[in-house]
C-alpha cells in the first residue's frame, strides 16, 4: 500500500471516526437526563438512537455467524410479541423499546470510541450527582422517602424510613446501577493508569460510590461487590490487589461516617434473613406470576401477563426481574436466545483478552464487569427494554464484541483510529505498532 493511499486513508478514516464518536457519545448522558426532559424526553432518546444508529451502520462491524443468528431470532420473536400484545400500539412502544439501540451491537472497536464512550459514561453520572446535589438542597423534586431499613415487616413504631435520591433519572435503583458501572471505570482506570486523568477519575470513584449509599439500592451496591469481583479476577495479579483494595477503601469512608449509610448496609443482613419487606414483597409477587402463569413456551405477548389494559392505569406490567418479565412475555424461548446471545459476545470476549494490547485488554475486563453488573440488577428490576439500559445494553454487546475480533486479529495494526492493515502490505517506512494505543 502506498504512503499516499494510506494518507488518504487516514484522512477518511479519521473524519469519519470522529462523526461516529460524537454520535456515540451522546447516547449516555441523553438518555440518562430524558426522563427529566418530560415530553421530550422520548422524542430525545428516539433521536440519538437513530443517530447513533447510522452512524455505526455506515461501517458496520462483522459479527460471527452465532450472534447474528441468535440476534435475528431475538428480533423476530421479539416482533411477534408485539403483535399479542393487547393492542397494536402498545406492542409497537414496546418493541421499539427494545429495538431502538440494537444497531450499536455492530459497533467497530477503536481506541479513540472507547475513551470516548468512558468518558460520556463518567459526564452522565456527573450530571447525576449534580440532580442529586439540587435534590439535597430542596431545588429539585423526586425523591423517594420511604426505605425501610430497620428490617421490620411495616411495624410503624419500630422502622426507620431513608430518602432516597434519584437525581435526573427519577429512580434510585436506576441511578445506583449507573453509577456502579462509573465506579468500575474510574476504578480499573485509576489503577492501570490506561485511560483518564488520575485526579479525575479519584474524585469521580469517590464521589460516585458516596451518591450510590445515598440512592438507598441495595441492589446495586451488591452489583458493584459483583462488578469489582469480577475486575479483580480477571485483570492482571498486580492490578487486582490495587483494586480491591481501592474498592474497599472508596466503600469504607460512607459506611464509617455515615449512620444512613450504614443502616442501608445494615438492611441488607435483613434481606438474607428474610425480614426486609421489600425483598418479601417481590419474592412474593414473583411466586404469584408462576403460579398463574400458563404459557412457558412462548408466553403472553408483550403485557399479555397483566390483567387488563395496559394503558387503563388501574393496573401495572412491573414484576421487578426483567428475566421473569421476558418469561411471562416471552416464554422460555425468549430467556433462552436472549441469555445464549448474551453469552455469544462474552464468552469470545474472556477467551481472547489475554491476546489483546494493555488498552483493549483493560477496557474488555471493564466491559465484562459492567455486562455482569448489569445482568444482575437485571434479577431485581424491569431493565433489559427500559431507558437507558437498552442503550447501555446494547453499546456494552457493541464493544465485547469489537474488542473481541481486535483481540484475534491475525495482523498488526496502522494507528489510523483502529484500522488494520495487514502487516506484509505495509511500507516499510511506516510506523507499524502491536496494537491500538
Amino acid at each position: 500500500m502506498s504512503e499516499p493511499t494510506v494518507g488518504r486513508l487516514r484522512e477518511t478514516v479519521t473524519a469519519s471516526r470522529a462523526w461516529h464518536g460524537r454520535a456515540l457519545a451522546l447516547v449516555l448522558p441523553v438518555t440518562t437526563m430524558a426522563p427529566a426532559l418530560g415530553v421530550l424526553g422520548t422524542p430525545a432518546r428516539v433521536l440519538v438512537a437513530a443517530t447513533a444508529g447510522w452512524a455505526v451502520l455506515r461501517a458496520p462491524a462483522r459479527l460471527r455467524e452465532l450472534q447474528v443468528g441468535l440476534l435475528l431470532g431475538l428480533v423476530l420473536l421479539l416482533s411477534a410479541e408485539a403483535l399479542g400484545a393487547p393492542t397494536l400500539g402498545h406492542g409497537l412502544v414496546r418493541l421499539l423499546n427494545w429495538l431502538m439501540f440494537v444497531p450499536l451491537v455492530f459497533l467497530r472497536f477503536d481506541a479513540r470510541v472507547a475513551r470516548l464512550l468512558g468518558a460520556s459514561l463518567l459526564l452522565a453520572c456527573w450530571l447525576q450527582v449534580v440532580g442529586v446535589a439540587l435534590q439535597a438542597t430542596g431545588r429539585l423534586r423526586g425523591t423517594w422517602g420511604g426505605l425501610l431499613v430497620s428490617g421490620s415487616l411495616f411495624d410503624p413504631t419500630n422502622r426507620t424510613l431513608l430518602t432516597r435520591y434519584t437525581g435526573f433519572l427519577g429512580n434510585p435503583n436506576d441511578l445506583g446501577l449507573l453509577l456502579c458501572l462509573g465506579v468500575v471505570v474510574a476504578l480499573v482506570g485509576l489503577v492501570t493508569r490506561e485511560y483518564g486523568r488520575r485526579s479525575v477519575l479519584l474524585l469521580s470513584g469517590a464521589c460516585f460510590t458516596w451518591v450510590l449509599f445515598l440512592t438507598g439500592s441495595r441492589g446495586a451496591i451488591v452489583g458493584l461487590v459483583v462488578g469489582i469481583a469480577v475486575v479483580v479476577v480477571l485483570l492482571r495479579p498486580k492490578h487486582a490487589v490495587a483494586v480491591a483494595v481501592g474498592g474497599v477503601a472508596v466503600g469504607i469512608v460512607p459506611v464509617l461516617t455515615s449512620d444512613a449509610v450504614r443502616r442501608v448496609v445494615d438492611s441488607i443482613g435483613a434481606i438474607v434473613a428474610g425480614r426486609d419487606a421489600s425483598a418479601s414483597f417481590r419474592s412474593n409477587l414473583w411466586a404469584e406470576q408462576l403460579r398463574v402463569n400458563d404459557r412457558w413456551l412462548l408466553g403472553n405477548g408483550f403485557s399479555g401477563y397483566v390483567e387488563g389494559s395496559p394503558g387503563d392505569g388501574a393496573v401495572t406490567g412491573t414484576v421487578d426481574n426483567a428475566w421473569l418479565k421476558l418469561l411471562l412475555e416471552a416464554g422460555l424461548v425468549g430467556c433462552a436466545v436472549l441469555a445464549l446471545l448474551l453469552l455469544a459476545f462474552l464468552v469470545p470476549l474472556l477467551t481472547t483478552r489475554r491476546a489483546a494490547t494493555p488498552f483493549a485488554s483493560t477496557v474488555a475486563v471493564v466491559v465484562s464487569a459492567c455486562l455482569v453488573m448489569v445482568v444482575w440488577r437485571s434479577l431485581s428490576a424491569d431493565l433489559l427494554d427500559i431507558n437507558p439500559w437498552n442503550a447501555v445494553l446494547w453499546i456494552l454487546l457493541g464493544l465485547a464484541g469489537g474488542l473481541a475480533r481486535t483481540a484475534r486479529t491475525p495482523y498488526h495494526s496502522l494507528d489510523v483510529q483502529g484500522v488494520v492493515v495487514p502487516a506484509q502490505r505495509l511500507s516499510t517506512s511506516l510506523p507499524v505498532g502491536g496494537g491500538i494505543r
